[in-house]
Parts: C-alpha cells; structure tokens; sequence
C-alpha cells in the first residue's frame, strides 16, 4: 500500500473518532501530499454543513439523473455520493460519500476509493463514524452471524450479510489501526464496515465482514 493511501487511512480513522472533523485543524492527507508536492482533486466535499444537511445534500445529488448516468464510469471524486446505506437491525440509513477524509466523512461514512464497488466481486469497504456526524456506526459491535446490510446504487440493490466468525477471529473484531488486510481485494463480493473502538478513542478499529447474498 502506497504511503499517501496509508495517511488517508490513517485520516479516515482519525476522522471516525471525532479527532480531525470539527476542528479547524487541516486535513493530514492535505498535509501529507503537499509535503510531496502533490494535490489532491476534490468535489466540494462538505465542510461546514452540519451531518444532517449534508445528507440532505448528498440525498438530493444521490437520485439525480447526472449522478446516475455518471456512475457507470466507476470514476466518482471525494465528495460525490456513492451509494444508500441501510442496516435495519441498527436503524441504519444514510448516503455513504466518496472519499474517506475527515472532511468527507463529516457524512457520517465513506467509501475506500481503492475498494469495490456495490455487486461487484470483491470487498466493499466502508469507514463509519462511531461517535459524532450522525454516529451511523456507533453500535456496529452489536451485528452478529446472519443481520443484513443493504447497498443501493444507479446500478442496483445489494444485500449483504454478516458472515460467522472466520480466520481464527470473531466477527465483529477488533484489530489494530495500522492492519490494512481488513480492506484488501476479495475473491468474492464481500462488504467491510470499519470504525474505532472503543468510541471515543483511535486506539483500534472495530470490523465487520459480510458477504454479498446470491441474486
């Protein structure tokens, strides 16, 4: 994994703790890549709305015909919606944005842009906030083996579910903040839902694994 991936990782955890978004702090990737010489393209990702306008926005944008018919492309920028979230066992529903820096996940939950995209093989991975912005996370260690989360996007509706424990580990489970394996390529369409633990602190993250449910 390439160093300004890791800083945006590092960033995203960061952000889902409350320890970068609120502030008036500059974003750490911001920091990281202009220590390099570098710049980062951004579409207006929000930065000042409160959590619930921006998901009025993002709502609004998310069922447009230009975002729809600009999807296929597979090619969206931070700050343009990415897809519907929804995990009833948890009264879960909120538009996941592109990107996952503090200042987009001031949405409540962004996607990893190296990851998969909904229905297609491979890992979905997404970054949640588990205190602060809407908090879409904050009772994520409360799925267990068989509870749903559902993807939506211009190309479809997506069902996944949380798979039993598996490679020596719970799941739900915690592991270290620096453990990239949790958002790597999969064989299968899978989803991981990401977050820190425990609230309040970035000391560890918190992952859910669930695997896409045949058509």
């Amino acid at each position: 994994m390439t160093r300004i991936r890791r800083f945006a990782l590092l960033a995203a955890l960061a952000a889902a703790v409350g320890l970068i978004v609120g502030t008036q702090t500059r974003d750490p990737l911001d920091e990281a890549l202009s220590d390099r010489g570098l710049s980062r393209a951004s579409s207006d990702p929000p930065t000042s709305l409160s959590y619930e306008a921006n998901q009025r926005a993002l709502s609004e944008r998310f069922s447009s015909a230009a975002f729809r018919d600009g999807y296929g492309e597979h090619r969206l920028s931070e700050g343009h919606p990415f897809a519907r979230l929804r995990i009833p066992m948890l009264g879960v529903e909120l538009v996941v944005i592109e990107g996952v820096s503090g200042a987009s996940l001031r949405a409540g939950a962004g996607h990893y842009p190296e990851t998969a995209y909904p229905g297609r093989k491979g890992n979905v991975a997404i970054a949640g906030h588990r205190t602060g912005f809407g908090a879409p996370f904050r009772r994520l260690n409360e799925l267990a083996r068989g509870d749903v989360a559902i993807l939506e996007s211009p190309e479809g509706r997506y069902t996944y579910e949380v798979v039993a424990p598996f490679e020596g580990h719970a799941n739900p489970w915690v592991t270290e903040p620096l453990d990239w394996t949790v958002i790597a390529p999969t064989e299968t369409a899978a989803l991981t839902l990401t977050t820190s633990d425990p609230p309040h602190t970035s000391r560890n993250r918190l992952i859910v694994r669930l695997a896409r449910r045949a058509d």
